[in-house]
């Protein structure tokens, strides 16, 4: 079967080169099958004792699979291996972002639309302000039903 590397946002490369050898393409698709097998298990037997043992084998095959790609995807890649049951699809890596300059942010936002979408978590506000300070800010409400406990 053809690899296929597709890069995130859509779009495939059908027959670019991988840089995956023939015994990584082999145990990749061996994979496929090993977590395809172990997942359809999971779906058609929750209730099953054999369920456990399947998403810890489903786990630990998909944890080898993200180590044995690590270095070889870049990160903005997707790449299928097919199996003889199951098709395996390895999904680009996730993005994390970070604001760098908050004072930036409300100098290009200005003031209304910077104090609208801001937010400040009550954490920390307590960590952060006296609680003569936490007055002025915060309005509590006691809401909710009693816990109620027998002994």
């Amino acid at each position: 079967m053809p690899v296929t590397i597709m890069k995130a946002g859509g779009g495939s490369e059908k027959g670019k080169k991988a840089e995956f050898g023939a015994n990584i393409k082999k145990e990749m698709e061996r994979l496929a099958d090993v977590i395809g097998d172990a997942e359809k298990a999971i779906k058609d037997h929750a209730a099953d004792p054999v369920y456990r043992d399947n998403l810890v084998l489903a786990v630990e095959n998909k944890k080898t699979v993200r180590e044995m790609v690590s270095d070889v995807l870049s990160t903005d890649e997707k790449v299928e291996f097919a199996g003889e049951r199951f098709t395996m699809t390895i999904g680009a890596k996730g993005k994390k972002r970070d604001i760098t300059n908050i004072r930036k942010v409300h100098e290009l936002l200005g003031d209304d639309v910077f104090y609208e979408l801001c937010t400040v978590s009550l954490s920390a506000i307590d960590d952060y302000l006296t609680p003569k300070q936490r007055e002025q800010v915060l309005k509590v409400e006691y809401t909710g039903t009693r816990n109620i406990s027998v002994k």
